[in-house]
């Protein structure tokens, strides 16, 4: 499953039918999943492309705690929704946390897709509307924007 957040473009195919007798259970909630798969990619344009590049500025959605709540998030991660009651620039984001900027980056863009956080800032050429950026996530999950 995670591989499949490193693909930027795919096709796929629905069949009509009853599901499938086969049953897959994980034991991991579509945030965690979330979470881990955007925290594998790597590729750095990618990212910041997703999160609106350095000028972009974030804010916690109000209700956010529940889902915060029900996800298993090391301390320094969660500290970022935290920090977010109003609006603040991922300069500013990144200069108060720990991890290093790709991971706050990678953080960010999670949390919009996961619908944690919303993006303040204007569209501009740099960083385009949302609801385009997130490579579909959002979209495919029933999560964005």
């Amino acid at each position: 499953i995670y591989s499949l957040f490193l693909w930027t473009e795919g096709h796929y195919r629905l069949n009509d039918g009853p599901p499938s007798p086969e049953v897959i259970k994980l034991n991991l909630s579509t945030p965690d999943l979330i979470m881990e798969g955007i925290k594998r990619i790597m590729a750095w344009s990618r990212i910041q492309e997703a999160v609106g590049g350095p000028a972009a500025s974030y804010r916690r959605v109000p209700g956010a705690g529940a889902a915060l709540a029900q996800m298993g998030l090391e301390p320094d991660v969660r500290a970022i929704a935290d920090s977010l009651d109003g609006p603040r620039g991922l300069t500013e984001i990144c200069a108060a946390s720990p991890l290093a900027d790709i991971d706050v980056f990678r953080t960010i863009w999670a949390f919009r897709v996961i619908g944690i956080l919303v993006n303040t800032s204007a569209p501009t050429a740099e960083a385009p509307a949302l609801g385009l950026d997130d490579d579909g996530l959002g979209a495919v999950l029933g999560t964005g924007e």
